[in-house]
């Protein structure tokens, strides 16, 4: 039995290794193609964005570009909706955002697709399932994009609620800026 088993691995490896041309771009498509709907679906402000079409062709660029860069597309594209509703978030937004984003190239740039992955785990309610995979097949190292992807999911969250706050998006005044950028550091901070 055992030896079969082993036999069927070494023939999906195999086949794998004929097929990685043809089989890593569909899915890399089809990840980055829920992701973004995902994305869209969540924080989709800007119509024009979570379009199908624009959906489509983000998703095939990233089926043929390294994972680090799907990651970084997804955070340009939340950037891009928040600034449709308040320009000075999205400001803050981008900040925390590229910060994040330098912390996770320097350490692990192959493991972009989990940054990504985790917040579509945690909006199916099954968040538990990618430091599993990853304590199966991975190093140690890769807790590092998973906390950048577990810290992006919580920054969606604070996105949706100073965007449903609505601090007066047409006023540039220091008070109004003050209270945006409180309410973002303190939800932040005070999530554990």
């Amino acid at each position: 039995m055992l030896m079969a088993i082993l036999e069927f691995r070494a023939r999906v490896c195999e086949l794998y290794q004929k097929l990685q041309l043809l089989i890593d771009p569909i899915f890399k498509f089809l990840l980055s193609f829920l992701v973004i709907r995902t994305l869209n679906t969540v924080i989709g402000y800007d119509a024009r964005l979570a379009g199908n079409v624009v959906t489509l062709a983000l998703a095939l660029i990233c089926a043929f570009v390294p994972s680090s860069i799907l990651a970084l597309l997804c955070m340009l594209l939340t950037v891009a909706h928040v600034f449709h509703v308040n320009m000075i978030l999205s400001v803050f937004v981008a900040l925390i955002l590229l910060v994040l984003y330098c912390f996770f190239l320097r350490f692990s740039p192959k493991y972009g697709y989990v940054i990504v992955a985790v917040p579509v785990l945690f909006l199916f309610r099954v968040p538990y399932l990618m430091p599993l995979l990853l304590g199966l097949v991975a190093t140690p190292v890769t807790i590092l994009p998973l906390a950048c992807g577990i810290f992006f999911y919580y920054m969606i969250s604070v996105i949706q609620n100073a965007v449903a706050l609505q601090i007066n998006p047409e006023g540039f005044d220091t008070e109004n800026i003050m209270l945006l950028v409180n309410n973002v550091v303190d939800n932040l901070l005070s999530n554990k």
